[in-house]
C-alpha cells in the first residue's frame, strides 16, 4: 500500500503521471531553480515526467519517498516534500522539500515536512534525518530548525550553481531514544 499523509491543509501522496504539468510549472519557476541543487534551469514536460517516474521507482524500491503536496480543498499542486536516501541500520534519510513560490511563506513546507518526518519515524523506523540547504536560503534552514534539526556545519564552496560556488549548510535531526 502506498503511503498517503494528511495535514491540516495538505494531502501528501505518491506522484502520478498526470502530475507532470504541475511539476513542470513549479520546477520552472526561477525561485525554485535558484534554491535547489538538482532542478534544471529549464524544466521540460519530458524532464518532469522522467523525474516522476524516478520518484515512483524509488518509492517502490523503498529508498526514497517523494510526495506530491496538494491542497486538501482545491487539489492544487503545492510542491514536493519527501525523505530521500533512506538506508542503513539504524535507518537514516534526508529531508527534502520545495514549495510553489505562489504558496510560500504560509508554513506549508514546515507542515508537510513535519508530517513526513513523523511518518518516516513511525512507519519506516528512521532514527536520524539530515538536511542540507544553500547557506543563503534562510527560509529553508528555518523550516528544518522548526522541526528540531540542529546545525552541524557549513561546507564552503560545496555546490557549483550557475558558475558560482555556493556554501551549503548541513543540519541533523535525531530521534530521541
Amino acid at each position: 500500500m502506498e503511503p498517503l499523509l494528511t495535514t491540516r491543509r495538505m494531502l501528501l501522496r505518491p506522484y502520478e503521471s498526470g502530475d507532470a504539468a504541475a511539476v513542470q510549472r513549479v520546477m520552472s519557476h526561477p525561485q525554485v531553480y535558484a534554491f535547489t541543487a538538482h532542478v534544471p534551469h529549464i524544466c521540460t514536460r519530458a524532464y518532469a515526467a522522467r523525474w516522476i517516474r524516478a520518484a515512483q521507482s524509488a518509492m517502490r524500491r523503498r529508498v526514497s519517498y517523494e510526495f506530491a503536496a496538494v491542497d486538501r480543498s482545491s487539489g492544487a499542486y503545492l510542491g514536493n516534500i519527501g525523505i530521500v536516501r533512506v538506508s542503513g541500520d539504524p535507518l537514516t534519510g534526508e529531508i527534502t522539500y520545495w514549495i510553489d513560490p505562489a504558496h510560500q511563506r504560509r508554513g506549508l513546507a514546515t507542515e508537510g515536512a513535519r508530517a513526513v518526518l513523523h511518518w518516516a519515524v513511525q512507519t519506516l523506523g528512521v532514527r536520524t534525518v539530515t538536511g542540507c540547504c544553500m547557506a543563503h536560503n534562510v527560509a529553508s534552514r528555518r523550516v528544518m530548525e522548526k522541526l528540531g534539526f540542529q546545525f552541524v556545519t557549513r561546507s564552503p564552496h560545496a555546490l557549483l550553481k550557475d558558475d558560482t560556488w555556493v556554501d551549503l549548510d548541513h543540519l541533523i535531526w535525531r530521534h530521541p531514544q
